[in-house]
């Protein structure tokens, strides 16, 4: 409950974040848990930040080169 009330304050939050985040809730309750551990129960609930792709596009799709482009290298 504590993780997904932070998420919804900070959805692109990690799990460590939110984790630290929380923490101080959690010891108030008595609870006390792990990284590793936070971030399997995360993930068993499907509570994880979608990966980002790392790829840059190089070229541009239907963009035909004219005669000024090839002379000048552009």
């Amino acid at each position: 409950m504590l993780a997904r009330r932070e998420r919804i304050v900070n959805p692109m939050a990690g799990c460590e974040k939110v984790l630290y985040a929380i923490r101080p809730a959690m010891a108030a309750e008595g609870a006390s848990m792990g990284v590793n551990r936070f971030y399997k129960l995360m993930k068993a609930n499907g509570m994880m930040v979608p990966k980002r792709r790392k790829y840059s596009c190089t070229t541009t799709a239907g963009e035909e080169r004219t005669e000024d482009t090839k002379e000048t290298g552009k």
